[in-house]
């Protein structure tokens, strides 16, 4: 808005108030004087500018983002710590059996360490990261323990049973905002459910499926926030949370009375890739490989991402145009022939519930 209110525009309109007859070339007194009041009246106009981008959602940051949210009951999400799978022993070789460790022993993994919270079966247990966001989903290996475990003789962090979450960035945080302002969730209707889930720690989006299975059933699918499929044990911690399965169409869960909720996360589907390269000269197929593989994953993360937004009839297509024009920016690569992708030339199109996740990747060339 005040983009014209620059030092040189209100220098010279200052400087056109004085009269003619007094000298105002530059080092004159006249020229001193004003120079530095239009200096602050430059600044003025600036921070007037930031005033009126703070002042509306679409160009506010931080907490200004945050405070105009709030008057829609919209928050921030802080950061979770993850869930994990840890797994332990006793004995080595033919004589190695789990091992139950006590619920509170601590371990550490490189820089992070992980607390025992639950007991899954024996030598399996629940750990949680003491280090809250998404650092703690991205360690695998030998735990080693902080204090002495009589009769461990190994143990080591497996799965990602929950993801951890870094807090909540400004551009999801907007769009949470403008699903609330722009959407009706009322009683149990499909805003409603995609609101409640979205709001469970690790859950991106879900999609869901009204009158799947009869009157009053509904089917929750659901993403995790590092947009892939979740862990039967995150699975079931959502079912707890909507529809407690010994309790169904109670209401001792987020979903309305006598609603039957069925929750099942989203299934990754495995897409070989194959091709013939045509490289640069002093170039070979293993270097390349790495980016090629990394291409592709970044374009199956974003179909993960809109999976949501095509709603509980939306199919997901891979396309192996898109995955060609992503290779061809690679660094080396002259063209790309011969593109299949499981096995068969042309796209592949994916069912409601499904994600495509990268297999094998085979380069000829």
């Amino acid at each position: 808005m005040y983009e014209g209110e620059t030092y040189p525009a209100i220098m010279k309109r200052v400087l056109a108030r004085v009269a003619n007859d007094v000298d105002k070339r530059q080092g004159s007194v006249i020229w001193d004087a004003a120079g530095p009041t239009s200096a602050e009246h430059a600044k003025m106009y600036i921070e007037a500018d930031n005033i009126l981008d703070i002042t509306f959602a679409d160009t506010a940051f931080g907490i200004w983002l945050d405070k105009r949210c709030a008057e829609m009951g919209v928050h921030r999400e802080p950061a979770t710590s993850a869930i994990r799978l840890g797994l332990f022993w006793r004995g080595t070789g033919a004589n190695r059996e789990p091992f139950d460790v006590p619920i509170g022993s601590r371990f550490s993994l490189e820089t992070l360490n992980f607390a025992v919270t639950k007991r899954l079966v024996a030598g399996q247990f629940e750990l949680t990261c003491e280090e809250a966001g998404i650092a703690g989903n991205q360690l695998f290996g030998r735990l080693i323990p902080i204090q002495p475990v009589s009769g461990l003789s190994a143990g080591e962090l497996a799965d990602v049973l929950i993801p951890g979450e870094d807090e909540e960035k400004d551009e999801r945080l907007y769009e949470r905002y403008e699903e609330a302002v722009n959407t009706t969730p009322y009683g149990g209707n499909i805003d409603d459910y995609r609101q409640k889930v979205r709001k469970i720690d690790g859950v991106y989006d879900s999609k869901i499926f009204p009158v799947w299975n009869g009157g009053g059933t509904v089917k929750v699918c659901f993403i995790t926030t590092e947009l892939g499929p979740p862990s039967t044990t995150f699975v079931a911690a959502v079912q707890e949370i909507l529809d407690p399965e010994p309790y169904h169409q109670q209401g001792n869960g987020l979903a309305p009375i006598g609603h039957w909720v069925t929750v099942t996360g989203v299934a990754g589907v495995p897409i070989d890739f194959s091709a013939a390269l045509v490289l640069k000269d002093g170039m070979t197929t293993g270097q390349v490989q790495p980016d090629i593989e990394a291409a592709i994953t970044g374009y199956f993360k974003e179909l993960a991402e809109i999976w949501a937004e095509q709603g509980y009839e939306g199919i997901t297509i891979v396309r192996a145009s898109q995955i060609e024009a992503r290779i061809l920016n690679i660094p080396g690569i002259v063209d790309i022939t011969g593109i299949t992708l499981n096995g068969a030339a042309g796209n592949i199109t994916l069912g409601a519930e499904e994600i495509p996740v990268l297999g094998s990747v085979a380069l000829s060339g």
